[in-house]
């Protein structure tokens, strides 16, 4: 995925994840068109870590200013125990059935600091 395939996504949906990255949606030929016209470039004083101001300026001048909030499960935004679960099942809903989350669920919680994505991570990038 590249940033200005993100951006035509989202210009055309009111959220995207990785749902939203559907065969149909990845040959669109308006989203390919939309993706062709963004442009972006960072500037030289952008120190990470730092949420990002943006400015969107349109072919005909106009332009638009935001805020880039830290994202949804940076330590300055921590995502609750339900979001965790929730982006969890859409991330694996097509590789386990809802009985295999369940298992997996209750151990990560049952193990807290202990738990170690990464096991999981090998285990479900292994070839169905």
């Amino acid at each position: 995925m590249s940033l200005p395939f993100a951006i035509a996504l989202a210009l055309q949906f009111d959220t995207i994840g990785i749902d939203r990255f559907t065969d149909e949606t990845i040959t669109s030929s308006r989203t390919l068109e939309l993706a062709r016209l963004v442009r972006f470039d960072v500037k030289d004083d952008w120190t990470p870590g730092v949420e990002p101001d943006f400015l969107v300026t349109t072919r005909n001048s106009d332009q638009f200013k935001g805020h880039v909030p830290a994202a949804k499960g940076d330590p300055k935004n921590p995502m609750t125990t339900e979001q965790v679960v929730l982006k969890f099942r859409q991330l694996v809903s097509d590789r386990l059935g809802v009985t295999e989350q369940d298992h997996l669920i209750a151990f990560g919680l049952s193990h807290g600091d202990r738990f170690n994505l990464s096991d999981i991570s090998e285990i479900l990038s292994r070839p169905l």
